[in-house]
């Protein structure tokens, strides 16, 4: 019963869990001919697969598939959702994405820095509002 309240399925004496692919990400070192670098070269020589874009470097991104029953039905997955990405070593969403391992922060950082500046953008509208009313007020009494 505790298997199934779970999302798993129980058989054979065992508790049987189906993850799903939802992303697949990979990230791609380019070389460059000679010593130039990324800015000075006009074009990559060459381009090597390193690994992957999730924590401890795997290339997929997984989630836990809900809809397992044990009325043995056939399951069928529609492979068309899942996202591929190809990025660069120097993509600066890897620097962000390793801030927690387990992802969930996320894009969520970046969710939160957007409130804090638009929240910081309302306040200076209020504020620049207040000092001109005073000046205009200023203006007025002189």
């Amino acid at each position: 019963m505790a298997c199934t309240s779970l999302g798993g399925v129980y058989q054979t004496n065992k508790c049987y869990y189906l993850y799903t692919a939802t992303r697949i990400c990979t990230t791609v070192t380019l070389g460059y001919p000679g010593e130039l670098t990324a800015e000075e070269a006009e074009i990559a020589t060459k381009a090597t697969s390193s690994v992957g874009c999730y924590p401890g470097n795997s290339p997929v991104k997984y989630k836990k598939f809900t809809g397992l029953h044990s009325n043995k039905q056939p399951v069928t997955f529609n492979f068309s959702e899942i996202s591929v990405e190809v990025r660069s070593d120097e993509d600066p969403y890897l620097a962000f994405a390793a801030i927690n391992p387990e992802e969930k922060v996320g894009s969520s950082l970046f969710f939160w820095l957007s409130i804090i500046c638009l929240t910081a953008a309302i306040l200076m509208i209020f504020l620049l509002g207040c000092i001109y009313k005073v000046y205009i007020e200023e203006e007025a009494a002189a």
